[in-house]
């Protein structure tokens, strides 16, 4: 856990006991005065006085109170936190996705659909169904498949962190070695995360992620040629059991074969 969000847990679990205390001590003073005022002994000074306790009592909570959801809230939108809580807690994911790109002369091209599994470390298979393309890496390789052009490109993995949205998801440390993490701030309803290649010829300029909590909700891409992607996901399942053959792929017959 990094040291800022384990003081910040800390300083959080304090203010917690301190709000319980207050809280404990704020009912005792309700049932004493009630108690007493049953018992017709106290004076118009007495009542003036523990309307004042009762005051500086309820003022107290509401203080400790505002200061916990503020704490609370200032942790659970830091976005490059909610990444890193994303990437621990979610070893393997499915999910459908629509994607939209936006050429640089401002063109909108036309939505395609898919879906996309991924299995860490480094195991993924991106599926684009019309015009039919994947993409499937096994942990070492990755496997670039253009059905229209019959052509498969082989990579090494290594390559392909800082240039592919589906092998940034299935990272783990190689995540933050091939990208700088900044954060992106709130819009859309999301916490944004900006993932900078650290390499200067990887083909993405920037990756951005919106986060929901640590749900991931939408990525976008901007490559060196101006144009910019849109990914949204849909039905995002957390850790299901994924058989090993999706993550293989044996080039068809007939298909042309570049790289390595």
């Amino acid at each position: 856990m990094p040291p800022f969000t384990l003081i910040l847990r800390q300083a959080q679990d304090g203010v917690r006991f301190a709000y319980r205390r207050v809280v404990v001590n704020s009912v005792k003073c309700v049932v004493s005065l009630t108690h007493a005022v049953q018992l017709n002994i106290i004076g118009s000074k007495v009542n003036k006085f523990n309307s004042r306790i009762g005051f500086i009592c309820f003022y107290l909570c509401s203080s400790v109170a505002s200061f916990v959801l503020f704490t609370n809230a200032q942790a659970q939108t830091n976005p490059i936190e909610q990444f890193r809580a994303f990437v621990q807690a979610t070893q393997s994911a499915r999910a459908d996705f629509t994607q939209t790109t936006i050429d640089a002369q401002g063109k909108v091209g036309k939505p395609q659909t898919g879906n996309v599994q991924f299995q860490r470390p480094g195991k993924f298979r991106w599926v684009i169904d019309k015009p039919a393309q994947s993409i499937v890496g096994d942990g070492k390789k990755v496997w670039l498949f253009d059905q229209d052009l019959n052509q498969v490109t082989i990579r090494k993995i290594e390559a392909a962190f800082s240039s592919t949205p589906a092998a940034l998801l299935a990272g783990r440390a190689e995540v933050e070695a091939a990208f700088t993490l900044v954060a992106g701030g709130q819009s859309e309803e999301l916490s944004w995360v900006n993932a900078e290649p650290k390499q200067k010829d990887a083909g993405i300029e920037k990756i951005r992620m919106g986060f929901a909590g640590n749900d991931l909700r939408v990525m976008e891409l901007a490559d060196a040629f101006g144009n910019k992607t849109r990914i949204t996901l849909a039905k995002l399942e957390k850790n299901p059991k994924l058989e090993a053959r999706v993550f293989t792929f044996v080039p068809p017959k007939g298909a042309d074969v570049v790289g390595e």
